[in-house]
């Protein structure tokens, strides 16, 4: 299977200015090198700090240490 590679960024919708990155909630995306990741989902009201973090160092825009 050929691998592709989607880099067009759009125009944010409604707005004059800005740019979309991933179409939809399970396009990969990654930040500062990390590996490319779909958009983590947490519950809002009962997410955990340590979730939090989690989710955030997923898309490497956090960085943990042990």
């Amino acid at each position: 299977m050929a691998i592709t590679h989607d880099l067009t960024f759009h125009t944010a919708p409604g707005t004059t200015d800005g740019a979309v990155m991933g179409r939809d909630t399970t396009s990969k995306d990654a930040f500062f090198g990390g590996v490319p990741a779909i958009q983590p989902t947490l519950s809002l009201g009962s997410a955990t700090t340590t979730q939090i973090v989690q989710a955030l160092a997923s898309l490497n825009l956090v960085k943990t240490t042990a």
